[in-house]
């Protein structure tokens, strides 16, 4: 399934679950299409509180209408974007593991594994810190 499982994005509005597959049908390598098409369906399965959410031209994850994390595909890596909260919580887990990390986001080139333990616990370190937010980005 190259597109987004619309069963489990059952909040996302059909408007943006278009967007959102037209995002994925535009990364070009077949094999990285289908790795974030899998990590935005498992991340929606296993956290179905979250919301994806089309904002500046990606699809964005968020909960209570505050976001939690988004995941971009360049050439080389799935980026995958956390508040600093969590990117700094995770920064010598991130790097220990053999990822890179820049200012607002870290990386997982193509050809290594992604890393779902890691990415789940971000993604539980985020929904946290973020429970009592009434804003979408963090103050």
């Amino acid at each position: 399934a190259m597109t987004l499982d619309r069963t489990i994005a059952h909040a996302t509005p059909l408007d943006n679950a278009d967007l959102i597959d037209a995002w994925l049908a535009a990364i070009p390598v077949d094999a990285n299409r289908q790795r974030v098409s899998d990590l935005l369906n498992e991340t929606l399965r296993t956290h179905p509180n979250l919301v994806l959410v089309w904002k500046w031209n990606m699809p964005m994850l968020s909960d209570h209408g505050s976001f939690i994390a988004s995941w971009s595909a360049s050439a080389k890596h799935l980026a995958l974007a956390f508040e600093a909260a969590t990117l700094d919580a995770f920064t010598e887990r991130i790097i220990d593991e053999g990822y890179t990390r820049s200012k607002k986001m870290w990386q997982v080139r193509w050809d290594q594994p992604v890393p779902w333990p890691l990415i789940d616990d971000m993604l539980g370190h985020a929904i946290e810190v973020k429970k009592d937010c009434t804003t979408f980005w963090a103050r």
